[in-house]
């Protein structure tokens, strides 16, 4: 069996096989994983030996380019076997692994113009270079998110790149001697360049559609802060009048009945009552609106809140851009301190004012355990629901870098502090 005859039969499946597993290898499996993966190894290389048998005699020439869109096809099959991932997410990631595949036989075959074209080193070439590719991409993949790829302008164009390569890589093998090693070298670099193409393309269109998902997303989450600050502002004017009314009928009460049992009922419900009577008073009324809301959450869950914010401070900023800015800030910092078991450590700080040229809201709060803080990301999530993880630190970043200032992030592995740093005058918001 010569070196040709010997990649079509194996070579080629199992250089994309090595790809697939790579770009596949963090996915969703399916369950009885084991078992499923054996049965799909087995019938995958019964087909590529059942391919090689009748290739002879069935696909000579061009037909031999469907014994490797046949075997790509039996590897699509088998994923869909073990994996529990969309079919769209399939068929893009297989894409780029035969993309891979393409490019590692394309890179060696101009490796052989300068080294011998031993079988063993061939192999071992196309492998490295497969290996490389996989985990480059793989990173580049997986970091743009696990949506599910409807997006068919997507696919469509990266299959019709690859398939023009496809063909135009299989020409020097059907009309130029194996002694013509320079013009094979010439087209493999032409393949080599045109599957790195169709995976950047891939990897860009990807990330593209990301960023279109977190701006809508982003703005979902805008809408829903106005709704939210405008239900908030009619809730806490409503809960304002009826405990003041409620506090003057039971000062009435207490005056007309002076034994103790109904003096102890009193006491219960005026207690009651004071919860909601935790107005701030900031100097901003928007402001106050915003922070009152979130002082009778507080209060109902058990969470010791002091702040101290200079409210005349922030009145250059818009309305939603204070609920985005304070509002998210303690949400993050009530969901992380309601993880911790001991309610007495349920603390959160929240203080907002000027230093020198610059106004600084600072928010601190206990962690129920050690955040992963990176350099320029945001903290691991603790949330189920990956897919929304980081949107309310993400616009707390936005409305700083809105008003030219910046957020960041620190953790002692105890403490969580959140910081963000605006100008106190700034120059006009940056439009979005």
């Amino acid at each position: 069996m010569n070196q040709f005859e010997f990649y079509d039969a194996f070579e080629f499946a199992i250089v994309l096989a090595i790809a697939e597993t790579l770009l596949f290898a963090s996915r969703e499996r399916r369950s009885s994983f084991a078992v499923r993966l054996a049965c799909a190894v087995i019938a995958y290389a019964a087909i590529v030996y059942g391919l090689y048998a009748i290739s002879a005699t069935y696909l000579s020439g061009w037909l031999g380019l469907l014994r490797y869109l046949l075997i790509f096809a039996a590897s699509i099959a088998a994923l869909l076997v073990c994996l529990d991932e969309a079919i769209q997410t399939v068929l893009f990631l297989a894409v780029a692994a035969y993309a891979i595949q393409h490019c590692s036989v394309s890179v060696t075959t101009v490796a052989v113009f300068f080294i011998p074209a031993h079988g063993g080193l061939w192999m071992i070439t196309q492998s490295a270079v497969c290996v490389v590719l996989g985990l480059i991409f793989r990173k580049i993949f997986d970091e743009n998110g696990r949506q599910v790829l409807a997006d068919g302008q997507l696919l469509g164009i990266t299959v019709t790149i690859l398939l023009i390569t496809l063909v135009m890589s299989y020409i020097p093998v059907l009309y130029l001697e194996r002694e013509d090693s320079l013009e094979k070298s010439i087209c493999g670099m032409y393949a080599a360049v045109s599957c790195i193409l169709a995976l950047a393309l891939q990897s860009g269109l990807l990330t593209q559609n990301r960023w279109k998902d977190q701006a809508l997303l982003v703005q979902q989450m805008w809408n829903m802060n106005r709704h939210q600050y405008e239900l908030s502002k009619t809730t806490i004017e409503t809960i304002n009048v009826r405990s003041h009314d409620l506090k003057k009928q039971i000062g009435l009460l207490r005056n007309a009945y002076l034994n103790n049992e109904t003096g102890r009922a009193l006491d219960s419900i005026e207690s009651a009552v004071s919860q909601y009577d935790v107005m701030a008073k900031s100097g901003n009324a928007n402001l106050d609106v915003i922070l009152t809301d979130k002082l009778i959450y507080a209060k109902r869950n058990g969470i010791s809140m002091t702040h101290l914010v200079d409210g005349r401070e922030f009145t250059f900023m818009e309305t939603i851009d204070l609920y985005a800015l304070f509002g998210n800030m303690l949400d993050n910092a009530f969901e992380e301190v309601m993880r911790i078991a001991d309610s007495r450590q349920r603390v959160v700080v929240l203080n907002g004012m000027r230093s020198g040229g610059m106004v600084v809201i600072r928010c601190e709060n206990p962690t129920a355990s050690p955040l992963n803080l990176r350099e320029g990301e945001l903290p691991d999530t603790t949330k189920s629901d990956v897919s929304s993880h980081g949107f309310g630190l993400r616009s707390i970043r936005m409305v700083a870098e809105k008003y030219g200032g910046h957020m960041t992030l620190e953790s002692d592995g105890e403490l969580f502090c959140i910081s963000v740093i605006i100008p106190a005058t700034p120059t006009s918001p940056v439009e979005w």
